[in-house]
């Protein structure tokens, strides 16, 4: 820090000699040339000085004279390193399109000492609220009662519609034209009386179906509007009318999309045994959001698992997800369970993937194999011994995961090679024997 504050001052202090040279060789020519010719000279140095310390940093422009503000050329300069000194200029120069446009590009912040007539010329405000919407907070209000301002700073950020006329957020062609143009708040900022149109709320939950949100009561309770809705967005349900989260077939819709949006149905569903198993046909983790007393109950959940068995939504045990603790801590169950969906072995509880009992047992039904349970299986399960070798005796592969001294041992290494032979050239290079059989190790 201090060599740079020396680089600084050393730098400094050969620039003001520089300057000071150029000075007296000005005055020396000076006693040559008329008073004209001299003012012009001077006003020349200042500039030419000026500009070179705007460039070095554009706040610098806080030290220009009258004249030197309103310099085309030096406030760009200054506004393209430092948008803020926009501040410093001249009415003439905060009014020049490009020059506003420069500092906006530099910092959006700018452009609230932009001068008023271009915060009321409409293609300039247009033109900064493209590179940041926030820049309609400081436009005339003529700028935000047009459509066409307004929709180029909501393409640059929703939050721009905070900042619209209210009379522009009634206009149901403008709040059409900004769904269309996917503005994702059009709906939310909308005025009242449109929250109630069902054309307009049926645009905006297509595109959105979270609009929903923002729907009047009565359209939040429309099947047709919540269809729609659920179709890009599935977790609007949370937004549905209680009536309609208390319906099956627009539930089942809404699970179809999302197991998960489950959670927004009414308990009574969610408590429902007939309708739970459809609901898991469609997709197998919605059963996590049942109620507990489901969770809890082994019949049930072992009848959706058989019932999912060979479906698409079987073989990743995503219907034993939500099971209570007891249940998923439970050897019998769990083993039961892997029988019907091997998946559900990675829902086991902590407990059971640290016993290396239960671990060897799981990788002997059918189905599931030694790399499933090495997978699912715990660091100190994979370094037991007796546990690994029955596992890879069902499962070569699972020499990968098996702990690395585990990997040197003669016995691990026969019984994954008898099941897979090319696990050989996992072994040491002792125990590698060009074409021995898995038995004569």
């Amino acid at each position: 820090m201090k060599n740079i504050r020396r680089y600084l001052r050393a730098r400094e202090a050969k620039r003001g000699i520089i300057e000071e040279i150029e000075a007296k060789k000005l005055r020396a020519k000076a006693k040559e040339l008329p008073p004209e010719e001299v003012t012009a000279l001077r006003k020349a140095f200042v500039r030419d000085s000026l500009l070179r310390r705007v460039v070095e940093n554009g706040a610098n422009l806080l030290f220009a004279s009258g004249d030197n503000r309103s310099d085309k050329d030096i406030v760009l300069e200054a506004v393209r390193r430092d948008g803020l000194s926009l501040g410093h200029a001249s009415e003439e120069a905060r009014s020049d399109p490009d020059v506003v446009l420069a500092a906006v590009r530099q910092n959006w912040r700018a452009f609230k000492y932009a001068s008023d007539a271009a915060k009321d010329d409409a293609k300039l405000v247009a033109a900064c609220c493209a590179v940041h919407q926030h820049c309609l907070r400081h436009a005339s209000p003529a700028c935000k009662r047009d459509g066409d301002v307004v929709l180029a700073a909501c393409l640059a950020g929703e939050t721009a519609l905070e900042y619209a006329d209210k009379a522009l957020l009634g206009d149901r062609a403008f709040v059409l034209r900004a769904i269309t143009a996917q503005v994702r708040g059009a709906l939310q900022h909308s005025d009242a009386a449109l929250r109630n149109d069902k054309a307009v709320v049926l645009a905006a939950v297509e595109v959105d179906g979270a609009a929903l949100r923002f729907a009047s009561k009565a359209l939040q309770d429309d099947p047709g509007v919540v269809a729609l809705a659920l179709a890009s967005c599935p977790d609007a349900l949370a937004f549905a009318s209680k009536r309609l989260r208390g319906n099956r077939p627009t539930v089942l819709r809404a699970v179809r999309g999302a197991g998960n949006a489950l959670a927004h149905a009414s308990e009574k569903l969610r408590g429902d045994r007939e309708f739970l198993a459809e609901a898991h046909l469609t997709s197998a983790d919605c059963l996590a959001c049942a109620i507990p007393a489901v969770l809890a109950d082994p019949d049930f959940l072992l009848a959706c698992l058989a019932e999912a068995r060979g479906t698409s939504q079987g073989g990743l045990g995503l219907g034993l997800k939500g099971a209570s603790v007891s249940l998923r801590g439970d050897a019998a169950f769990m083993l039961a369970c892997c029988a019907l969906d091997p998946g559900c072995l990675r829902f086991a509880a902590g407990h059971l993937v640290d016993d290396p009992a239960f671990i060897a047992a799981a990788a002997g039904v059918p189905g599931v194999g030694g790399v499933l349970a090495l997978e699912a299986a715990t660091r100190k399960v994979r370094s037991h011994r007796r546990c690994v070798v029955a596992c890879l005796k069902l499962g070569g592969a699972g020499l990968r995961l098996v702990a690395p001294e585990l990997r040197k041992s003669r016995r691990c290494v026969v019984a994954a090679v008898s099941h897979t032979g090319t696990m050989l050239s996992l072994a040491p290079p002792k125990l590698q024997v060009k074409g021995a059989r898995a038995d004569s190790l």
